[in-house]
């Protein structure tokens, strides 16, 4: 790993010779004693690249950690460049490794250029121009998109955030750039964003110049392509992994369990243990008759998610594709995140399906039996549904999907999501008005009509919890606090 180290050291330098290759501890120590940094805090913006002046190079690092030996030859303006972690220098190829240090100084190349444009004169008078011709609203989404991504060591600034942003903006340009319309949604497609920062940057020239010896230019081929192969590929490794051969017995064993689930109302286990038998055929008859119980299962949760959720027909080819890809990466695993959400969605068809209820045995002897000892949570049955689509949402992160079947999947759920809360209003909004009418709440004003219209849906909307309270009449919120 020393060896890759130096040779990275002697790439980076030969390239631009005011940079210098440093462990990330070592740029983390620099941004916390410069900028006033909790010394203990554990998320430091900007890590990966700085630009420090001669005299705090010498104050806050050792010349071992710069792979020098002495400060003789510090240039005024030091590039830091944050070498990659230690899995990666292990792992990874090392033309993978170049080009990812090459990506790193050319970012910090552009940080430069731009704090030198910049410094000429009014800062802020120069920046603000700039964001009159970017557009006030566009500058504005990438300022939050930066100071969430952590990019940001002043986050208030403007000038830094400009700054950032065209550094930000050029680097995806020539390596990732069909990531731009995922990091600046609107964004996407404006070539005068370029044309704008060309006016400060010459990108094409500090691209080529600041490229590592023995780096390969980036591979610019979109992210979802790139995802396909190596979804195959992977699967490939989960199967030879695996070391499981045809068998008989498993293929018997796998569709026996899948009846006994299928009893039990538990259609995700007969999925799973219908895809076990498929992996199990040992000829192609058994193999068939296993990928028609694979599809029937699929068919049948997504009938029950269409009862629950009502989504509409045209959908349900869509459903059913991306059921199919979650079943096929859930065997891999015992507990894993396909499988997880495949759970989720099963959970919205049993709270739609059953009725739950509260046993309240206090009140059923202390009326002597009048009131009822269970009484039905009918209005918790929509929450509970959208609390479990969300669920599943933020399964979306880690589940193992190319980015075709990611994105088809996220546009169900997101859909499927906005129906249940609607379900959720429509079943809420009736009772709610009704407790408004009765604590005479809703005076005839213009405010308060709309907020005898309104009120449930933003409510709802921000504390999905409430409708599992029982307010009492009391209880309810006045208009001023609403």
């Amino acid at each position: 790993m020393a060896g890759r180290i130096d040779e990275l050291r002697r790439a980076l330098h030969r390239s631009e010779s005011a940079a210098y290759l440093v462990e990330p501890r070592v740029i983390r120590r620099v941004i916390r004693e410069l900028h006033g940094f909790v010394k203990l805090s554990v998320s430091v913006p900007h890590a990966f690249s700085q630009i420090v002046a001669r005299s705090d190079v010498q104050h806050l690092v050792h010349p071992d950690e710069l792979g020098l030996e002495n400060f003789a030859e510090l240039p005024e303006r030091c590039l830091l460049i944050c070498q990659p972690e230690e899995a990666e220098l292990e792992h990874w190829p090392l033309q993978e490794l170049l080009q990812q240090v090459w990506r790193r100084l050319f970012h910090a190349v552009l940080d430069l250029r731009l704090s030198e444009c910049i410094a000429g004169g009014d800062e802020r008078a120069f920046v603000q121009r700039r964001i009159a011709e970017l557009g006030q609203a566009e500058f504005d989404e990438a300022h939050f998109v930066l100071r969430n991504e952590q990019l940001l060591i002043h986050p208030e600034s403007r000038v830094a955030a400009w700054r950032e942003f065209a550094a930000v903006y050029l680097e995806l340009r020539w390596f990732e750039p069909d990531l731009l319309p995922i990091w600046f949604p609107s964004l996407a497609g404006n070539t005068h964003v370029e044309s704008l920062l060309a006016v400060d940057v010459d990108a094409e020239t500090l691209f080529r110049r600041t490229q590592l010896y023995g780096a390969a230019l980036p591979d610019l081929t979109p992210h979802i392509l790139r995802d396909e192969v190596r979804l195959a590929h992977t699967r490939r490794d989960w199967s030879a992994a695996s070391g499981s051969a045809p068998s008989d017995r498993g293929w018997l064993r796998a569709l026996r369990r899948r009846d006994r689930a299928n009893e039990r109302g538990n259609t995700v286990a007969a999925l799973v243990h219908s895809v076990f038998a498929s992996a199990a055929a040992s000829t192609d008859e058994k193999r068939f008759s296993a990928e028609e119980k694979i599809r029937a299962d699929v068919a049948c949760l997504v009938q029950r998610l269409r009862r629950a959720i009502s989504f509409p027909a045209e959908e349900t080819e869509d459903w059913q594709a991306s059921l199919r890809e979650l079943a096929t990466n859930a065997i891999h695993g015992f507990w894993n995140s396909e499988r997880k959400l495949l759970y989720d969605l099963q959970k919205v068809c049993i709270d739609h399906e059953r009725t739950i209820y509260r046993v309240d045995l206090v009140k059923w002897v202390a009326s002597r039996g009048r009131r009822p000892l269970r009484r039905p949570l009918d209005s918790l049955r929509e929450v509970l549904m959208t609390r479990h689509l969300a669920s599943a949402e933020r399964r979306l992160a880690d589940v193992r999907l190319s980015g075709v079947d990611r994105e088809r999947l996220t546009a169900l759920l997101q859909r499927a999501a906005s129906l249940s809360e609607e379900q959720m209003r429509k079943r809420m909004r009736p009772g709610c008005s009704k407790r408004c009418r009765m604590c005479n709440w809703c005076r005839a004003t213009f405010r308060n009509k709309w907020l005898r219209t309104n009120w449930w849906k933003t409510l709802s909307t921000a504390y999905p919890a409430v409708a599992t309270s029982h307010w009492g009449i009391c209880e309810i919120p006045s208009a001023e606090t609403i």
